[in-house]
């Protein structure tokens, strides 16, 4: 091994042998082109340039179109599906669809892939492009004859759900290397995409969530260590060559303490925070480390200067008061604690998911901070190390070694007490580390190192598994809970808010009210408008339906949060009987009122679980498949999802004070509705089926 400040003269061919200056020059100017390729790719000329294309994509298409329109129509059905079946591989290639109407039915088409292709005529009403189920779509149309041809150009896949056969991304013939988002209304920081005739199609955002990759900050963040390594070691050697005191060793850590504040208050450069990693999202907000590249960078420096403390000590025979080693464990024992902290707000209060079932499925985030956790493990077996070696020159007897470890043990002990920590393997394994030290004094100074260096792993992982296993499991209590308490409360401030915003669009809309006035009905038409232009996205959540009443059924209605006095209204329901979560009333003519009734979709068949109403908590953007669910209504099974097994009655929950349970190796959660009972679950794993199954 390399030893981290040895002045020595060494061979010159040993590769970073010495700390040479070229080192720092190279990592310097290796980050510096790291930040500004980064800044390049993030910049706006960067996205207008995507809009660019975009457009021009566009445009070709209309053109396309507009001259195989101008051939479609002159042909009768049968012709053009021969037409059709000719070129369909071509057409799909570009993403073109075409439909042929005449005495508006569907009489010929050259694709099954573009759903509510009846409703295209209809949809087309509302502008030249619309939002299918499946994704956005330009609408082209040529009439002659009692024959309408439309031609549909596929812009964007969009879906409900996804996963990976669908995934939401523009066509592969625009060749774009990112994927913005598409919204129908001019909002801050949107660019228009307009038609060969100047027509707005729609508008495009630089959604920064929906195209950036973790990876994308990884190069930046591994030269940001790279040239901390040779800064740090650079400084030290510097230093230390010219004065081994303890000022020295202050000055030194001080220094790059400082110059480490300093990067945290400025922060960074050329846009390079906009990268997931540097995110703030991603951790809880601190001064101390903002983001989880933040953390990784701190702990590394701090296992950096720990090393450099235990190596500055080896350099000379270096005489420590006991009452200074008294501090220095005092301090030690500080650290540990602030460690417990760190990492139960790390795996319980970040959006790290670190659900550890395989080492080679843990995700970016859990890796980077399992990185994070352990280069301060390793620092703190540094600073132990300093420790116990000064408390073994310092001249104490093997048996005030002894007395004074038990002595420290039970102070510790105590102190935690205090402060309500009663979890022995948190409080004691400072101790046990500094008592293993001492105990293998002579296998450290002696050998086999090997054996040193094992029993020191095994005593740190451990407390890591310790530390994994309790606050996992509790963390994954704590989001049945927040599931539960949301599903039982059933307000989702973002719909309200999302409604509110579009209510004047809605009252204004002459096309809505004509499908919905309507005799008879059409739900499915109406269904159709209402998700093409308004309840689309985040509403794919709810499941919609319709009732139609008079004035005076809505008096005698059993939806008594509904105010007859407003014309258009979003109500939520607090009757947990009727099932539903919200109801939009709109006005009909001849005094009839259209209610849309919203019922979230727990269960979605053969899609999976969607977010749960959990926007922006420590469960967003996460899979919920690994939860089960199960409905009892008067204590029967009447539905159920997911793995487990449930009961065909309700199961009782034996444990008092408690609302969860254990079962056959699952946590539930149970909760009531009316006469209905929903239960959520999730397996319950120990710390070695997490690491092998």
């Amino acid at each position: 091994m390399i030893r981290f400040f040895d002045t020595s003269v060494v061979p010159s061919n040993k590769l970073f042998s010495r700390t040479r200056l070229l080192y720092v020059l190279l990592s310097i100017a290796g980050l510096a082109a790291v930040v500004i390729y980064f800044g390049y790719t993030h910049s706006d000329q960067n996205f207008h340039f995507s809009a660019h294309k975009i457009q021009k994509t566009i445009h070709t298409a209309e053109q396309s179109i507009q001259d195989e329109l101008k051939e479609i129509v002159g042909l009768d059905a049968e012709q053009a599906f021969d037409f059709f079946n000719q070129k369909k591989q071509d057409l799909e290639s570009r993403g073109l669809s075409y439909f042929m109407y005449k005495d508006e039915e569907l009489v010929s088409w050259s694709s099954n892939s573009v759903p509510q292709a009846s409703f295209i005529p209809e949809l087309a009403k509302s502008g030249p492009c619309i939002l299918l189920p499946n994704g956005w779509y330009q609408i082209l149309k040529i009439s002659e004859g009692g024959k309408e041809v439309f031609g549909a150009f596929l812009i964007k896949n969009e879906y409900l759900y996804e996963n990976k056969y669908l995934v939401n991304e523009f066509h592969p013939c625009f060749k774009l290397s990112r994927s913005p988002e598409i919204v129908f209304t001019d909002v801050k920081g949107s660019h228009p995409i307009e038609t060969s005739t100047g027509e707005v199609l729609f508008y495009i955002v630089d959604e920064k969530e929906s195209e950036k990759s973790p990876l994308e900050g990884l190069y930046v963040l591994l030269m940001i260590l790279v040239s901390s390594y040779f800064l740090v070691r650079y400084l030290f050697k510097a230093l230390y060559t010219r004065s081994t005191s303890w000022w020295m060793l202050i000055s030194a850590i001080s220094l790059i303490l400082l110059l480490r504040i300093i990067t945290l208050w400025l922060g960074y450069p050329f846009g390079i925070d906009d990268s997931p990693i540097f995110d703030s999202l991603v951790y809880e907000n601190s001064i101390v480390y903002p983001s989880l590249a933040d953390l990784v960078i701190n702990s590394y420096i701090l296992l950096l200067c720990a090393f450099g403390f235990k190596e500055w000590l080896k350099r000379g025979d270096i005489k420590v008061s006991r009452p200074v080693v008294a501090l220095l464990a005092l301090v030690f024992f500080f650290f540990a604690r602030a460690l417990d902290v760190l990492f139960q707000d790390l795996i319980q209060g970040s959006a790290i998911g670190f659900n550890i079932s395989n080492f080679f499925d843990l995700d970016f985030y859990s890796v980077c901070g399992i990185f994070s956790m352990s280069a301060l493990l390793i620092a703190m077996l540094f600073l132990a190390q300093v420790i116990a070696r000064l408390i073994s020159e310092a001249g104490y007897s093997q048996r005030t070694k002894i007395i004074g470890s038990v002595v420290l043990g039970l102070i510790v002990i105590v102190i935690n007490d205090f402060y309500g920590v009663v979890d022995m393997v948190k409080v004691l394994w400072p101790w046990g580390i500094l008592v293993y030290l001492l105990l293998t004094k002579n296998i450290r100074v002696n050998g086999p190192r090997l054996v040193y260096v094992l029993g020191a792993i095994v005593l740190l992982s451990f407390y890591a598994s310790h530390i994994f296993e309790k606050h996992v499991v509790k963390r994954d209590r704590q989001k049945l809970e927040l599931i539960a308490e949301r599903l039982m409360e059933g307000q989702d401030e973002v719909a309200e808010f999302l409604f509110e915003d579009m209510r004047e669009r809605m009252e204004n809309d002459s096309l809505l009210k004509e499908v919905a006035s309507r005799d008879p009905f059409d739900e499915e038409r109406m269904l159709s408008q209402l998700r093409q232009d308004y309840f689309n996205g985040y509403w794919s959540k709810y499941d919609i339906g319709f009732e139609i009443i008079d004035s005076l059924e809505l008096e005698e209605n059993k939806y008594e949060d509904i105010r007859d006095s407003v014309d258009m209204g979003f109500y939520r329901v607090t009757q947990s009987e009727i099932g539903l979560n919200y109801i939009l009333k709109y006005e009909l003519p001849y005094s009839k009122k259209l209610l849309v009734l919203f019922e979230l979709n727990i269960i979605p068949e053969e899609l999976g679980f969607p977010e749960l109403l959990i926007e922006g908590g420590s469960v967003a953007g996460e899979r919920l498949s690994r939860y089960s669910f199960a409905q009892y209504y008067k204590n029967e099974l009447v539905d159920f999802y997911g793995d487990f097994d449930f009961r065909l009655t309700k199961p009782i929950n034996e444990k008092e004070g408690s609302r969860y349970f254990e079962e056959r190796g699952y946590w539930h959660f149970p909760f009531d509705r009316g006469e209905d009972t929903y239960i959520i679950s999730t397996p319950r794993k120990t710390f070695i089926d997490r690491l092998t199954t």
